[in-house]
Order: structure tokens, then sequence, then C-alpha cells
């Protein structure tokens, strides 16, 4: 069902040099492409399927809908595509297939004009709906959701599929689409299908959306050959309907679209500048986008123009601007074949003698639509440089707020692309000249994290950059830590948590207090943490009597979301056996000189199994340094250099082989 003749022309003009003169022949290839996009198969099963949902809502309640309630005309439907927000090419789409009302087949088309824009297949399926097509870049477009699909009236959501495999070139397979049905007052059903993965709208089968409403993003789901729309009318009795009034539609007598759009719309669609020959159309790897707006002497030039429904005999007239804007150069293309899509451009090389600065490529269609570009011939030091916000704070949740991007230098700057945090999305894709700016709406979704994020993509340096995005200039986000047990620790010595704490705000956060409950202590009670910072809490379980310990650490600041920062502490105090008797060290071994200064010597003459590990350990049993034993130099006697100890009290843990320990003491003076 889905996309037919996408014809493609594309001219290719060499020109070693900027010449006033354009002498050049036309040379090139002409490339036909039929986009089809449904088998008779899946046609079917989409139909029952929207029959059994909708009888099923029916006999459920959900839908009260009566025949003799419907309203005496037929609904009149909007345009289902739009740009999303953030763009506004001059145009981005085309028709490459509509109804064929010739029930013969395989190759007899009859569309509602009397004319061949659509297809038909062999196994007896013919064309059921209008396809509407992304162009040029479709790709390109499909990867920066720039063109989404809308309700073209208002009604109730009646099924609804949007997990299924997006990337299709293929007309031969059998997966299912994503799509989107919607029943309306007059009981007629319009299908939305192809979509992409995973953009569908998040309302729910029974809800109602209205004209002009957010449904999906254009995919290439299901049996389809590249990203578009199937657009399927049915009436109340469930008989197909052409939205289009014509001499060849025997299903309606008047157009079902509140504006009919003519059978054919001659238009330029965009023009660019490239840097290497674009390849707007073909399978997902294949597309060559290759745009470029800045160039260098010694660089060629693509100037590139794109088409909907080229019309023999239509003329293109094309100019160079040079930077004073005078007209430096400008030839003209008279089309000899008809297209439902092509492009044509031309290519230069740019010497060192053009002046630098902004160029315009401009082209005439027909003296009706004027469109222009600019680019920028530039030497070495020249680069564009992007400045925007580095934080943000909004107020609530929910809706749309806005950054402003500027390019503060001499060239032009190109955003190539925009991510976002979960909370968060925005899509924008387009260039910004020196000295000027673009507005990008950003839209909250209902669940605005604490650490939300806007990654702008583009060709100047240090690129992406990052903006920062809060609903509270001042937050703690809460630790992962939720729990923590220090496990059994002896009297009188310690353990450590380094607990992380994160400001994701816009301003700093101060720390007033942190309370911790008996046999806890930190390494600071107030603090500063500066925004879009981390830093880190010590927390020390010290026990002081053999016993169980417990309760909350809570953090006093002044962010809003304070009260959410709550961490359960546990720990057990057991018998220190370093502190306890004499007898418990070992006799065994002998240490000397002790105390000691620089280095000491220990003697195993009495253990009769080898020594396999020895540590040092502080007073409050922390383990400060280890000696590994080489068992192929067993030895009865080891000097061990301590000189980099501080004064105090130390012990030795020596581990034989037998897993046997023993416990020395000694004094570093």
């Amino acid at each position: 069902m889905h996309q037919k003749l996408l014809s493609l022309a594309l001219l290719f003009l060499t020109f070693n040099v900027f010449s006033q003169n354009i002498s050049s022949v036309d040379s090139g290839n002409y490339i036909q492409s039929k986009f089809i996009c449904n088998q008779e198969n899946l046609h079917k099963k989409y139909f029952a399927e929207t029959q059994y949902i909708k009888d099923s809502l029916i006999s459920n309640g959900i839908l009260d809908i009566k025949k003799e309630n419907y309203p005496d005309d037929h609904i009149l439907l909007e345009w289902p595509v739009a740009q999303n927000i953030n763009f506004n090419e001059p145009d981005y789409y085309g028709i490459s297939n509509f109804v064929d009302h010739n029930e013969a087949y395989p190759d007899q088309i009859l569309d509602y004009n009397c004319g061949t824009v659509s297809y038909d297949l062999p196994s007896g399926y013919n064309h059921a709906g209008v396809d509407i097509f992304a162009a040029p870049f479709p790709w390109m477009k499909m990867d920066n959701n720039q063109v989404v699909i809308v309700a073209a009236v208002a009604g109730v959501i009646i099924y609804k599929a949007g997990s299924n495999y997006d990337l299709n070139c293929d007309f031969s397979n059998s997966e299912s689409w994503n799509a989107v049905y919607v029943l309306h007052e007059d009981g007629s059903t319009a299908w939305y299908g192809h979509l992409k993965k995973n953009s569908l709208t998040e309302k729910e089968v029974g809800e109602t959306v209205s004209t002009g409403e957010f449904l999906g993003v254009m995919g290439s789901s299901g049996s389809s050959t590249g990203p578009h729309l199937h657009f399927e009318l049915y009436n109340s009795d469930d008989e197909l309907i052409d939205p289009y009034v014509g001499p060849c539609n025997p299903s309606t007598s008047t157009s079902w679209w509140r504006n009919q759009k003519p059978y054919k719309d001659p238009r330029v669609l965009k023009i660019m500048t490239h840097i290497d020959a674009p390849i707007p159309y073909g399978c997902v790897s294949e597309e060559q986008y290759n745009a470029e707006i800045n160039f260098s002497p010694g660089q060629n030039i693509f100037l590139a123009s794109y088409l909907s429904d080229q019309t023999v005999g239509d003329v293109l007239y094309h100019r160079l601007l040079s930077p004073g804007g005078e007209i430096f150069d400008e030839w003209e293309k008279e089309f000899e074949s008809n297209y439902a899509s092509s492009y044509w451009y031309y290519t230069r090389s740019i010497n060192n003698s053009l002046p630098t600065g902004k160029w315009t490529y401009q082209v005439v269609y027909e003296s009706q639509q004027v469109l222009s570009h600019n680019f920028y011939i530039k030497n070495e030091d020249q680069k564009p440089i992007l400045s925007t916000e580095q934080n943000i704070e909004v107020e609530n949740d929910t809706g749309y707020f806005s950054i402003i991007v500027s390019n503060i230098g001499e060239v032009g700057l190109n955003i190539s692309n925009i991510e976002t945090s979960a909370g968060l999305s925005a899509d924008w894709q387009g260039d910004i000249a020196p000295g000027e700016s673009n507005e990008i709406l950003v839209q909250m979704k209902n669940n605005l994290g604490d650490a939300e994020f806007i990654e702008i993509f583009h060709n100047a340096e240090n690129s992406p950059s990052i903006v920062y995005v809060s609903d509270q200039p001042v937050s703690l986000i809460q630790s992962s830590i939720t729990e923590y047990d220090f496990g059994e620790v002896m009297v009188d010595v310690y353990d450590t948590l380094k607990l992380p704490l994160e400001n994701p705000g816009l301003e700093t956060l101060q720390i007033q207090d942190v309370m911790v409950p008996t046999g806890f202590l930190v390494n600071r009670t107030s603090f500063e943490i500066e925004a879009q910072e981390i830093d880190t809490l010590e927390v020390f379980f010290m026990p002081t009597q053999e016993s169980v310990y417990s309760g909350q650490l809570k953090i006093v600041s002044n962010a809003s979301n304070n009260s959410e920062f709550d961490v359960r502490l546990l720990g057990t105090g057991i018998p220190n056996v370093f502190l306890s008797t004499e007898e418990f060290l070992s006799k065994e071994i002998k240490l000397y000189p002790n105390p000691v200064r620089h280095q000491f010597n220990l003697n195993f003459e009495s253990i009769n199994s080898p020594i396999c590990l020895i540590n040092i350990i502080d007073k409050y049993g922390k383990v400060i340094a280890n000696y590994s034993i080489d068992q192929k130099e067993l030895k009865k006697e080891y000097k061990l250099n301590v000189k980099e100890l501080s004064s105090g009290t130390y012990y030795l843990k020596i581990l034989g082989d037998d897993n046997e320990v023993y416990i020395k003491r000694f004094i570093k003076r």
C-alpha cells in the first residue's frame, strides 16, 4: 500500500572554476523507482483486525456509536502529515500513489483523475490508499523525527501498534506495520500506516484525538520500501473511500478533503549545497546527505535543487549572488520529462580569486516560486561559534520551553542533530547564519527528572554543546545507596562509606547539616556543592561497645527536595582482638628492635609452617601495608622497612600456609 513512482532525476553539470558563462551540456542519468507498500495478505489482515477491534469496543461499551446517530454529511479531512515543531523547510513531501480504481490486474492502473499514479499486484491487490512520502532525504527526516503524522479529523483510536521493525526497504517482507486507526463521528475510519517504531501517541485505544493531533512519526514499518504514510479511508459501511473527487473516482461525488490538493503540484522542495555528490533516495545506508555550508578555496561545491511533480516544459532558473549581492552567475534548465520527484545538481570548483563571505544560491521556478540558500567561502581562520545558555530553569514539568542557539562566529553554523535525556524531547537540524539566532522548542514529558540535559551536535568546536535543565534551581539527588550495612567491626575500630552527593540544579547547593545515628560519624556536616557537580561525604562506623547499631542518615540543605535524601545505616560492634589480652599476641615469632625507627627483623624459627602473607594494621584495624612471601625463597627471618609509618602503635597480622594466624604488636617511634 505505499509508495510507487518516486521518479528521480539527477543532473550533473561540472565546471572547473566559478564562471560567468554557463555553456555545459546536460548530462547524467535518470532513476525510476517503484515504491509500493502493502501485499494482499497483509491488507486483508489489517482489515480483519480493524473489524474485530471495532466490534469488541462496541460490545464492551467503550464505543457508543449507532448508525442512526451519524450526521448526514461525511467528515472533512485536513492534511495528515506535517513538519514537527522547530522544522520549517520550504516543503517536505510528495505523493507517489493514489487509490487504484481499476479492479483488473496486473499493471492496469486508474487513479481518481484517470491517470496512472498508483499500482496493483499480480496477486490481485489494488492499491487502496494515498501514499505520502518524505522528501528529500526521507531516512534522515525519519531519524530526526521531522515529518509527523497527525489526525486528519477528530475521532476515537480503535487500533494501535507501534513496536514493529521500521527500517524496511523491501516490499517482499511480510512484517506487520506500525499504525493508528481512528473512528470518526460519521462512522468512517482512517488508517495511518507504516509509522516509526516507538513513536506513536501515548494515548490508548478508546481515547479520543482532535484534528491535527500528533499520532506518530513517518516511518517504513511493514511491507514498505521507504519512509512514507499510507492513508486509507472507509465509510460507515466499511466501503473503501478515495477522498479525492475526480472523473474516475466512483466512491464519492464530493471531496472528503477540506481543501483538496491539485493532482499535480509542481514545486521546489528545497535547495542545498553539498561537499560531495548527494544521494537523496535509496535504502537506509545508500542515502548520502553530504551537506555543507562552509567552503574553502580548492574544494568543490555541489549546488542542488530538489523538486516534486516536475513537468515537461517547466523552467528552473539558477542564480549565484556574490557577497555584495550582485548576480555573479545565472543559468536555466528546461525540463524534458515528467518526474514525481527529481533532483539536480551542478558541481563547481572554488578558486583562490573568489571573495570570502556570504554567497547565495537562488532558484526561481516558473517565475512563481523563489528559494534562496546561503553558503560561505572562508579562509582558514574563520569558524562558526555556537553560543547558548548552559543552564535553564523551568517552572513546571509539562509543556514546552525554548532555548536560543546563536552563531557568534564568522561563517555558517550547522546543527546536525539534537539529543536529550529521557524527560525531554527536541528535534531540529539546520543552519544558522553569522550573527543570527534560532529558537528551539523543547518538550517536557510528564516525569521531568532531576538531571535533564540537551545535547546539541554542530560543526563548531567542542561539539556537542550541553544545556542542563532543571525545574529546581537547587537540587540534591537521592543516593543510589538507600541502605548500607557495615557488617561486623571491632570495638574502637572504624570502617568507611563514601557516599556520593549530586547537585543537578543550576545554583550552588548548601549542605547545612548532616545527622547520623549513634556509632556513626561523618567527615563534615556543612559544605557546598556547585551546580552540576558531584561531591563525596565520608561516613564512619566506629562502635564503642559490643552492640548492633542502626539509624537514618539525614541531610539538611537548601534543596527543595532535601527531605527525599535518607540513607539507613547498619553495623555490629564485636570484640577487638588486637586490644584484648597480651596472651593473644604470638610468642612463637620474635620481632626486634621494638620500638623501631626504620627497620625491624622478624624471626620465624619457632614456626613449623611457611609464612604466606604479612599485613601491617593500624590501631583502628585498617590494613595499611601488606607483603606477600615468595614461597620459592622461604626464610626464617625477614627485614621490614617501616620508615614511612607515622609514630604510634601497630600490629602485624601474619598468615601461615596452614591458615594459622599470628599477631605481633610494635611501636613506631
